[in-house]
C-alpha cells in the first residue's frame, strides 16, 4: 500500500538530522519497528526541547510560553524542570504543515491507538525517564490501497494521566503535561 512519497527518509542519519533540526533530538529509547502492509518501517522519535533550532517551530511554541497565562510553565521550562516544550492542540495543529515540509509528523497510529508507542512511553514514564504524561498522535488508516490520515488524538501515558481530549479553553495556554513528540520514518 503506498504511502506519501515524502514520508520516508533515505537513511537513519538523515532522519536523526531532521529531528534535531527542529529542536527534537532523537531519543533511541523510543525507537520502534513496525511490520505493516507497507513493509517494515523503522520509527524514530524526538521530543521538542530546544526552541532555538527552528524559528518556525520553536518560535511558535516560545511565543505561547511567553504569554502571561503560561508564566509558571515558562519558569519550569527555563529552569530545566520541564525538559520538553509543553504544547497544546492548537499549537500542534499549526505546526503540522511545517513538520510535513521536513518529512516529519506526529506519531502515526501504525497500531490501534498507537498502543506500541504508548506502551514504550509508559515504560519510560514509570522508570522516571520522561516526565510528560500525554502526547498527541495522528490516526492513520488504510482503505482501498491508500493511506489516509485522520484526526489528532491525545494518548495518555502517565499512569493515571487524563487525556487532553479537548483543546484548552484559551488557545494561548499550554498544557504542561503534554509534550510534542515528533516521528521520522525509514523503510527498513
Amino acid at each position: 500500500m503506498p504511502l506519501p512519497g515524502d514520508s520516508f527518509f533515505a537513511d537513519r542519519e538523515a532522519a536523526i538530522e531532521a529531528l534535531a533540526s527542529v529542536g527534537a533530538p532523537h531519543d533511541e529509547r523510543m525507537d520502534l519497528v513496525v511490520e505493516h502492509a507497507t513493509g517494515r518501517v523503522l520509527r524514530l522519535f524526538g521530543v521538542l526541547s530546544d526552541l532555538t533550532k527552528s524559528p518556525s517551530i520553536g518560535g511558535a511554541v516560545a511565543m505561547r510560553l511567553a504569554d502571561d497565562l503560561n508564566t509558571e510553565t515558562m519558569e519550569e521550562f527555563r529552569s530545566g524542570k520541564l525538559r520538553y516544550a509543553p504544547v497544546n492542540k492548537d499549537i500542534v495543529q499549526r505546526l503540522l504543515p511545517e513538520l510535513r515540509a521536513r518529512k516529519l509528523h506526529l506519531p502515526w497510529s501504525w497500531r490501534v491507538m498507537n498502543f506500541d508507542l504508548g506502551t514504550r512511553l509508559q515504560e519510560l514514564h514509570g522508570a522516571r525517564e520522561i516526565s510528560f504524561r500525554n502526547v498527541y498522535c495522528r490516526f492513520m488508516e488504510f482503505k482501498k490501497g491508500r493511506m489516509r490520515l485522520g484526526r489528532i488524538y491525545s494518548l495518555p501515558i502517565g499512569g493515571t494521566a487524563n487525556g487532553t481530549w479537548a483543546a484548552m479553553i484559551d488557545t494561548d495556554m499550554v498544557d504542561p503535561d503534554v509534550a510534542l513528540v515528533i516521528e521520522a520514518n525509514i523503510s527498513a
